[in-house]
């Protein structure tokens, strides 16, 4: 929600290091999908949020955003009430259908609905990357960004 509050008057918020980590994802030839329970009306505000996140020589990877279809009001009530993980949930299942195999690896996401989507979608709970407010992952181990890059070829290693 500040990042996104931000964007629009002008600033920028993000953890630190999240682009060079994404970035170097992608290099191994991982794709990304970006998913939010944010309404489809807020499209394009959500798309440059993406789109404008630089840090040193590193910017988010391309990839397709998924949003809810609802209108603003309905979604922002999913958002607020905890229910988003029943609108990604749909919408990850969705999209697995086309794939042979499940297409889905790691999920990284900022709340425990989160976790609760990409568990019932099929990704192993050790490629499920919960961050907090301060930017620590799965916060019973303390990781950072930094750190998951200090290991990005051992959890994703090169396709």
């Amino acid at each position: 929600m500040r990042g996104q509050i931000f964007h629009t008057i002008g600033k920028q918020w993000f953890h630190n290091d999240v682009a060079e980590l994404y970035d170097k994802i992608a290099r191994n030839n991982y794709r990304f999908v970006y998913l939010s329970a944010r309404s489809i009306l807020q499209s394009r505000i959500s798309k440059s949020l993406i789109n404008t996140v630089k840090q040193d020589d590193y910017s988010l990877p391309n990839g397709p955003l998924l949003l809810n279809p609802s209108g603003l009001l309905t979604s922002l009530t999913i958002e607020l009430t905890q229910n988003s993980d029943e609108f990604k949930i749909c919408c990850l299942k969705s999209l697995r259908k086309i794939f042979k195999n499940n297409p889905f690896y790691a999920g990284f996401g900022n709340k425990q609905t989160d976790f609760k989507t990409y568990k019932d979608v099929g990704i192993d709970d050790n490629f499920i990357f919960i961050v907090n407010q301060t930017g620590f992952i799965n916060n019973d181990l303390k990781l950072s960004y930094k750190k998951l890059i200090n290991y990005i070829n051992f959890i994703f290693p090169k396709l």
